[in-house]
């Protein structure tokens, strides 16, 4: 379910206030998953990355299988273990 949605001009400016109160602390990343049209757009400068945040280029032309969603997840804990 989704807990917030916002809309309009500006919408995407207020996305560091968005997930500010859901921060853990500051070593736990957020991960931003970005459709990967958005792989050369300015819109990736946009997204509010602090500390170990990552953007992960998704390749969205087809529905992601659950496999390919466990197996990123997989990844990306391996990696914050490291």
């Amino acid at each position: 379910m989704v807990a917030k949605v916002v809309c309009g001009c500006g919408c995407f400016d207020q996305l560091a206030e968005i997930i500010a109160p859901k921060r853990v602390n500051a070593e736990t990343p957020f991960i931003f998953l970005v459709d990967h049209f958005f792989a050369n757009h300015a819109l990736l400068s946009r997204i509010p990355i602090t500390g170990p945040d990552k953007i992960i280029l998704a390749d969205v032309s087809h529905e992601p299988k659950t496999t390919q969603v466990d197996k990123l997840r997989d990844e990306l804990q391996a990696g914050f273990r490291a």
